[in-house]
């Protein structure tokens, strides 16, 4: 299973079937998805198996594996279940102190099982490493590497501030050189476009996908410049440099209404548009997914509710609280047109290829008895232009697959009208039918 929130929903999924799931315990987590346990000494220890035993009231078994001497094989030992750990009828597990005593049982079993066969342990590996130094006031000292991507992204945010204030045509002629720069630079990258545009556009010559790929480049890079002026100008600028067209009246009142935003470069110019247009009284909700930069994310999250109410849900908030801000009139901004693995996704045709896709935009919509919309924004030479299409008719219908299939043609037509702007630069096709190649390794 994959190492991610989708991989973390499957294993609760077979545990929750009567199902086993094998995970080696011992290895350090990534920060903020573990705590300090006694193993031996204070070690960084994952909570995720403690986790999943006390959501699904499974039992922890430690298995081991020794070698035999002699070179007659391995023996598989499974040991007696972690002892003074009951998951019955418990779910709250968000107080530390319960996780690290929890924890703490899963390392004394380890410790058990190491001392068994302490020659055949993988000691190189750094399970035990030491805890963080820290300052007098009890905050953990930063590594170098923290330091260094502290600075640089805290130097890139004064930068994108300082840009804000330059004329669109400066900002926009940066963005021309950063493009050429990353399509030149960032070759793992810029073979991911090309086989998009490969696979998408066959009838296309190879110069003139070329071409399609160079301008991507430089609409991404100036769509990410300007999001400097769009989170740090002063409204008035914005508010003249984004116009929104089209059928503006579908997202007033309070009607539940779902948005279909596709993946063009401008996205973050279509909520600011609409915000600052409409001025919309009333919250819009989306689905976010955090940034692993701190700084970051936080510096993207003001930039996106800048304007209006926007209410940010996680992918582990699940559906219920996003349907029920749907029935209460708030818009659902959906984005929904990349490969999120297998998980919850069906295939169905882009560009006549079987494309992993969720069904989310007709889910929401049933269960949100809710109208669905598009918003297309489009990088002009002024700014942006933010078109808002009628609510689509009969949909969804009663089959989900099809309703997605009707999505990914409508998704076509809209990237005919602007290919460039779209966001090629995603491997949109990674995940391919049980059996099927890969459409990247074979073409990179």
């Amino acid at each position: 299973m994959p190492a991610s929130l989708s991989g973390i929903r499957q294993m609760h999924r077979t545990l929750k079937s009567n199902h086993a799931v094998a995970m080696l315990t011992d290895q350090v987590p990534p920060e903020g998805l573990g705590v300090w346990a006694p193993f031996g000494r204070p070690a960084y220890t994952m909570t995720l198996a403690a986790r999943l035993a006390l959501q699904s009231g499974a039992a922890l078994l430690p298995v081991s594996c020794e070698r035999l001497p002699r070179g007659r094989g391995y023996a598989l030992k499974i040991w007696p279940p972690v002892a003074g750990l009951d998951t019955r009828g418990t779910t709250d597990v968000s107080r530390e102190a319960d996780m690290l005593r929890i924890v703490t049982l899963i390392n004394q079993a380890i410790e058990a099982i190491v001392l068994s066969q302490p020659g055949q342990y993988l000691w190189g590996y750094r399970a035990t490493r030491p805890p963080p130094r820290s300052t007098p006031q009890g905050h953990p000292l930063k590594t170098p590497s923290q330091l260094v991507s502290e600075l640089t992204s805290r130097a890139g945010i004064v930068f994108m501030q300082s840009l804000a204030l330059l004329p669109l045509s400066w900002i926009r002629a940066l963005g021309v050189v950063l493009g050429w720069l990353l399509y030149a630079l960032v070759g793992s990258r810029r073979r991911v476009v090309q086989t998009n545009l490969s696979l998408c556009f066959p009838e296309r010559s190879e110069a003139e996908r070329r071409q399609l790929a160079q301008q991507t480049f430089i609409y991404f890079a100036q769509a990410w410049l300007d999001r400097s002026w769009l989170w740090h100008a002063p409204q008035a600028w914005v508010q003249r440099r984004v116009q929104l067209t089209g059928a503006v009246q579908e997202l007033a009142g309070h009607e539940p209404t779902v948005a279909f935003c596709p993946h063009f470069v401008g996205l973050d110019a279509a909520w600011a548009g609409v915000a600052l247009q409409l001025q919309v009284p009333r919250t819009s909700t989306t689905i976010y997914t955090d940034q692993s930069n701190k700084l970051v994310d936080a510096w993207i999250l003001r930039g996106r509710q800048r304007f209006g109410h926007l209410r940010l849900f996680g992918r582990a908030d699940g559906v219920k609280p996003i349907v029920a801000a749907l029935r209460e009139g708030q818009p659902l901004y959906l984005l929904p047109d990349m490969d999120f693995g297998p998980d919850d996704s069906v295939f169905v045709p882009f560009y006549g290829i079987p494309t992993a896709t969720v069904p989310s935009l007709p889910r929401f919509a049933r269960l949100g008895r809710a109208k669905v919309l598009s918003i297309l924004p489009r990088i002009t030479a002024g700014g942006y232009e933010i078109e808002v299409l009628p609510a689509w008719e009969n949909y969804p219908s009663d089959d989900p697959v099809a309703d997605t299939a009707r999505m990914n043609a409508c998704l076509q037509d809209y990237i005919a009208t602007m290919p460039a702007q779209y966001y090629w630069v995603h491997k949109r096709f990674k995940t391919r039918p049980e059996g099927a190649p890969s459409l990247y390794e074979a073409r990179l």
